[in-house]
């Protein structure tokens, strides 16, 4: 046997650079990290465009209903027609002497220069912005008895001239009495309404001699 001398050297490559090899620690270390992300992200997509869907099945049945109530807004506004109220008259008549704050009913030359009437409409003036916002009839009777309220503090009483047909057909005057309360709030009411244009006024006026005319015939 010979003795052979054993040395580091013997265990070495004649190719030295392969040292680069430590790039299998980077290989390893990168599939663990990601590999769950894209199970997570698809589940929230399926539901989302499930919800989607069926919104669009239901989307067109909506507008069907709202189409079908046009009609019933025209008949109502046809409706809106007012039936005359009866005459409230007291069983018992206070008659009273006029005063200058009192407001008298009716319609004539006397009513319109009386200067409790002048007093009563700068007070309907006065109302009548605040009462064209009230929406409901409640606000909008308190507020004609609030303009009612105003004038009897005043000193103002509502009067209404009692007229008796005589044995000619002619009218005749048995005084002038207290109306009750309903009636001094019901004209209240119809002055706060009515517009202060004089020449609506005039020619709402005119309409209602004619229609009396044509009753009358």
């Amino acid at each position: 046997h010979e003795e052979v001398s054993i040395s580091p050297a013997m265990f070495q490559l004649e190719d030295t650079p392969i040292a680069p090899t430590k790039t299998t620690s980077t290989t390893t270390t990168a599939p663990p990290t990601f590999a769950p992300a894209p199970t997570t992200a698809a589940a929230p997509e399926k539901t989302n465009w499930e919800t989607m869907f069926i919104g669009q099945l239901q989307a067109p049945v909506a507008p069907a209903p709202t189409r079908t109530t046009a009609p019933t807004t025209t008949t109502a506004t046809r409706k809106r027609k007012r039936k005359k109220r009866p005459k409230v008259v007291p069983d018992h008549k206070t008659y009273v002497t006029i005063s200058q704050h009192d407001v008298l009913l009716g319609r004539g030359g006397k009513s319109n220069h009386h200067p409790g009437n002048k007093r009563y409409r700068e007070e309907v003036e006065n109302f009548r912005p605040l009462y064209a916002t009230l929406i409901t009839d409640e606000e909008k009777t308190s507020m004609s008895q609030a303009l009612v309220d105003v004038m009897e503090q005043m000193g103002g009483r509502f009067l209404e001239e009692d007229k008796v047909k005589d044995t000619d057909g002619k009218n005749q005057s048995q005084g002038w009495y207290v109306v009750p309360n309903i009636v001094a709030r019901r004209k209240a009411s119809q002055a706060l309404r009515e517009d202060s244009d004089p020449e609506k006024r005039k020619a709402k006026r005119a309409r209602f001699l004619a229609k009396k005319a044509m009753k009358g015939n």
